[in-house]
């Protein structure tokens, strides 16, 4: 089994994850913001505790699906961070881009721990 920091969607969500965090500090500290930053993080943090070498290949593949949640999770609260205002329309088009290849990404992984 892979070290979760070997995998390239645990890398770049990790790094985005920090950007949306910088990104979402001119606004304070409100319930979105702290949705938004929880949401984000969790996803590599996800990826880390399924890839936790005493997990067995069903609780891989549990963690991997809550990441995969959480990315569709994110996209909803970057639409909100949008029309209220936090961010800009391209920014957030970016950012959704990226959050829907690293689901493209969690995805095939979970459909390769089908395989034992």
């Amino acid at each position: 089994m892979a070290n979760y920091e070997d995998l390239d969607v645990y890398r770049r969500s990790y790094e985005t994850a920090l950007r949306v965090h910088k990104v979402t500090e001119a606004h304070g500290v409100d319930d979105m913001v702290r949705q938004i930053r929880r949401a984000t993080k969790s996803i590599p943090a996800n990826i880390a505790e399924g890839f936790s070498k005493v997990n067995s290949r069903a609780e891989v593949k549990r963690f991997i699906g809550m990441a995969l949640r959480s990315c569709d999770e994110v996209k909803v609260w970057l639409d909100f961070c949008r029309d209220l205002g936090y961010m800009a329309g391209e920014e957030c088009e970016s950012l959704k881009s990226e959050y829907r290849e690293y689901g493209a990404m969690l995805y095939a992984l979970w459909r390769r721990h089908d395989k034992a």
